[in-house]
């Protein structure tokens, strides 16, 4: 009876060591994605702060010649 102790020990520890290899793949792959998308919104956060840039660098210009936008 104890042999079977110890067997059922040593497999709950294996257990447990696969199930924490398992979590960590898991973790590895969301710590990518994540750091992945982070990367895109930096790309989108960059794009709409060049755009505005640009709206502002429009909007002087044609300030600048006495234009407006009044209709």
């Amino acid at each position: 009876q104890s042999q079977d102790l110890i067997e059922s020990k040593k497999l709950a520890f294996k257990m447990k060591q696969e199930a924490n290899e398992y979590a960590d793949g898991i973790l590895s792959r969301l710590q990518l994605l994540v750091t992945k998308l982070q990367k895109n919104v930096i790309k989108v956060e960059t794009n709409i702060a060049e755009g505005r840039k640009l709206i502002e660098k429009k909007q002087l210009s044609h300030y600048a010649k006495g234009e407006t936008y009044e209709t």
